[in-house]
């Protein structure tokens, strides 16, 4: 049997609700500080028209700067209407801040900023704290509450293809699943008749000395956090190769690992279990509050070779595409140009291999145009599984 792999876009989670990139950058675009609420904790999130507990007391500054900021930017540096991008505009600022070198529009907007909003930090401090801010908003864009309840079959018309398309490629081989979104979706797919939860991300809970206070209606208890360690044992394997909303870096003292928190538990509540004077015990630490993915389009190239996690992700995104002799390709766009360089050197390059591109539109611009490429309509709910299973 032909071995597998998936690449998975932002296209194969809009029909399960999940916005668009066009949405995303609607949103994103031009926020309006009441939309907003940010915590001293510097938690932040979407109000969605609910009323913020907090806007007496917190969040002013920081939300009148998200929306002066957007604002700034449309206006002096796009100049023009419907062109934003959110990757774009994050490689703009995080530039600035990364390098601590502004622009002399960039500089006049902040120094102006500050005198009308009574606001005392400088420039690196201000553009930290929006980096905090958005970073937050765009993963709250992105955070749909995960039903527990077991996808049995018959499945639902949006993804009962692709489902029965893994659950016979799994039957004998494992199946590596790559995917460029920072949602959950794929985790929720796992409750499913076809993968039974036999899905792994390369973190373990066993072994972990991470914990959190968990806070429900009539108790609170601790539990245990699963961190990464590069393990992948089950017959279906997931890398989120742009990392996800659900991942957090954890900091005590010299040692940092990357820990996934659920649903319903604070960055600001995770403790590590440590010995100390002969008994064990919890430290607390607060999390950094920003969840680890990747946006901006330079920033990528230049994280995913930096750290623990993504450039072993990215070794196994290679790996996978050397020994697999049928990649299927799932709402990718092709613009991201480091991962379309990995496919043209590690599976393209050998004619024997077959890729399937599946998508709703023929896509004009970075499809690759080789014989071994072949694509598929319809998108993932409609795609016709049998021109993929003839090859298996």
């Amino acid at each position: 049997m032909n071995k597998a792999s998936f690449l998975l876009g932002s296209g194969f989670s809009v029909p399960a609700g999940y916005p668009t990139t066009a949405e995303m950058n609607a949103k994103l675009g031009k926020i309006d500080a009441s939309e907003i609420g940010v915590h001293s904790s510097r938690e932040a999130w979407f109000l969605n028209r609910k009323a913020d507990a907090n806007a007496t007391s917190m969040g002013k500054g920081e939300g009148n700067f998200v929306h002066e900021f957007l604002l700034f930017y449309n206006q002096n540096v796009l100049k023009s209407v419907g062109s934003f991008h959110y990757e774009t505009f994050y490689d703009y600022y995080i530039s600035a801040f990364n390098t601590n070198t502004y622009s002399i529009e960039l500089r006049n907007f902040l120094e102006g900023f500050r005198a009308p909003f009574k606001v005392n930090s400088d420039n690196h401090h201000l553009l930290l704290g929006f980096n905090d801010t958005f970073t937050q908003l765009l993963a709250h864009l992105l955070t749909k509450r995960l039903e527990q309840a077991h996808l049995c079959k018959p499945y639902d018309r949006g993804y009962s293809n692709f489902l029965l398309l893994l659950e016979e490629l799994g039957k004998q081989s494992t199946v590596h699943l790559h995917t460029l979104n920072h949602d959950l979706f794929m985790e929720r797919l796992a409750l499913s008749d076809t993968i039974e939860g036999h899905l792994d991300d390369g973190f373990t809970e066993l072994g972990s000395q991470y914990y959190a206070k968990k806070l429900d209606a009539f108790s609170t208890y601790m539990v245990r956090l699963r961190q990464f360690t590069d393990t992948y044992k089950e017959r279906f394997c997931l890398y989120k190769l742009h990392g996800s909303i659900d991942n957090y870096w954890a900091t005590f003292g010299e040692k940092s690992d990357l820990i996934k928190i659920p649903w319903g538990v604070s960055a600001n509540e995770i403790h590590r279990e440590v010995l100390q004077d002969g008994e064990l015990q919890y430290l607390r630490r607060s999390s950094k509050v920003v969840p680890d993915f990747l946006a901006g389009t330079l920033h990528k190239v230049s994280r995913n070779e930096r750290g623990r996690y993504y450039p072993a992700v990215i070794e196994h995104f290679q790996t996978n595409l050397i020994e697999s002799d049928i990649l299927i390709v799932i709402g990718y766009g092709f613009a991201d140009s480091r991962i379309n360089s990995y496919l043209q050197k590690d599976f393209l390059s050998d004619s024997e291999k077959q890729m399937f591109v599946v998508d709703v539109v023929h896509l004009k611009d970075g499809y690759p145009d080789r014989a071994n490429v072949h694509f598929i309509e319809g998108g993932v709910s409609e795609m016709n599984i049998d021109l993929i299973c003839k090859y298996i």
